[in-house]
């Protein structure tokens, strides 16, 4: 295990068949496994036809890349380009983020090694079937782009220049306009660079205090979120506009209904409530359908998937059957109304909802869920967030070199952060939360290599 923590520096014949090993396994990794090619996904027609976008203006950087795409290549074969494109830019992302972690903290290659392959952990979730990166989704580019932020905040992180810090936070503004929600990543790294320009200043005496502080003050922003989310659906019963957080709340906001809600509308929206009802009833989708198991989120993501697409065929039908000329933005009307309105009714059970979908999204966050062997995820899991967590708490204790460990603290910060988020807005689908699972493990190598006694000190530029 010598060479995990010695020097980085090897002889040329060992730094080459170093980088070929690299090269191979990324090659073998994102073109030889699984299903070849281009592949489509649920949402890959809306980016095509930028149709149903979740926020008007939102969600435009994946189409504008399709777009690109179809400039360069034609209309015939920029389907089959945009996943090499989106695979060689996940290859040279992860190599320069991983050479540069095992470079800067005085890694071997064996360390190298084996960081190479958890980093590609990150895009699993789909496998068997293929690598992330062959479907054509918003995950093909937000996962590398994030890890590109990564590396830039990592770089100040160090003690680099102040730049790296503004130029992670122009990629997370790129990632906004790839993914909405990933807006939480520019969030923590801004919260968590403010800690750090305490802590400089303050010294590691009353880091554990600073921790707890900022915790706090995670909770609370949590708080307010939900708080301003509740306030902003409210507002969508005098809506008439359509959009993919819409729908996702819709899903959910089904499962709530109860026959005594029917009580809280009149006319032609008591009509198509009651046959809503009706339906979800008759099909199982209500909450009292609901698994008892936190561990059959599959279930529950499906019946809230279910919603989703059932009620816009009865509600459609039923204006297709009064023949209305504005039967689409009555549809849309009428449908965000019974939203707001189920929203705003049943609070309790819908925070309940969103705790209930949060388990699954934590262990998602950092290990596939496969049905045979979930419990042993969950179990696995667990331990996981517990040893890493005792060993940042020891490590900040100990006054250790906060370059070590702080990178695991923005990982948890966001993981933590991302749940949340993606099971307020959306449903928290393992492709919502991934983007963590590979630095999570990456991050706690570095955490241990910071426990020796001998390690790398690592100097803040800025200072000098």
């Amino acid at each position: 295990m010598a060479d995990l923590y010695f020097t980085h520096r090897l002889s040329w014949k060992k730094y080459f068949l170093y980088f070929l090993y690299v090269f191979a396994l990324n090659f073998f990794f994102f073109f030889l496994i699984g299903e070849k090619g281009s592949l489509w996904g649920k949402d890959t027609i809306h980016y095509i036809l930028w149709s149903n976008l979740p926020i008007k203006g939102g969600y435009v950087i994946y189409p504008w890349f399709l777009k690109g795409l179809r400039f360069i290549h034609g209309e015939k074969l920029y389907f089959e380009y945009a996943y090499i494109y989106q695979s060689i830019l996940s290859i040279a992302v992860d190599i320069l983020l991983i050479e540069y972690i095992r470079t800067k903290y005085r890694m071997g290659h064996l360390a190298g090694m084996v960081m190479h392959i958890l980093i590609l952990a990150t895009y699993s979730y789909t496998l068997p079937g293929a690598v992330s990166s062959h479907y054509l989704l918003t995950e093909g580019i937000t996962i590398p782009i994030f890890l590109l932020s990564m590396y830039f905040y990592l770089r100040y992180l160090n003690g680099e220049s102040y730049i790296y810090l503004l130029t992670s936070c122009v990629v997370c503004i790129v990632l906004y306009f790839t993914r909405q929600q990933l807006i939480v990543i520019l969030l923590v790294y801004l919260g968590i660079a403010a800690m750090n320009e305490i802590l400089e200043r303050i010294g590691p005496k009353h880091s554990l205090r600073i921790y707890l502080l900022s915790l706090c003050i995670i909770l609370v922003m949590a708080v307010a979120c939900i708080y301003g989310y509740f306030r902003y659906v409210s507002g969508w019963e005098y809506s008439e506009e359509n959009n993919q957080l819409i729908e996702a709340t819709t899903g959910k906001a089904l499962c709530l209904m109860t026959e005594e809600d029917s009580m809280l509308y009149t006319g032609q929206d008591r009509e198509i409530y009651n046959e809503l009802y009706q339906d979800c009833k008759t099909n199982g989708r209500l909450l009292e359908n609901f698994p008892h198991s936190i561990m059959d989120y599959e279930e529950i993501h499906k019946i809230i998937n279910e919603n989703i697409t059932e009620h816009e065929t009865i509600i459609w039908e039923y204006f297709y059957r009064l023949q209305s000329d504005n039967g689409g933005l009555d549809a849309y009307a009428v449908r965000n109304r019974i939203t707001a309105t189920e929203t705003s009714n049943h609070r309790a059970e819908y925070l309940g909802l969103i705790l209930r979908l949060m388990p699954s999204s934590l262990v998602a966050s950092i290990f596939v869920q496969p049905s045979k062997w979930r419990l042993l995820c969950y179990i696995f899991s667990i331990l996981m967030y517990l040893v890493t967590v005792i060993i940042i708490i020891y490590s900040i204790k100990q006054r250790q070199i906060k370059a070590y460990y702080l990178p695991e603290v923005i990982v948890l910060s966001i993981i933590f952060c991302n749940s949340i988020f993606c099971n307020i807005l959306l449903y928290g689908q393992q492709r919502y939360v991934i983007y963590c699972m590979g630095l999570f493990y990456v991050f706690n190598i570095i955490m241990i290599n910071g426990l020796r006694k001998d390690k790398y000190e690592i100097q803040d530029d800025r200072k000098h």
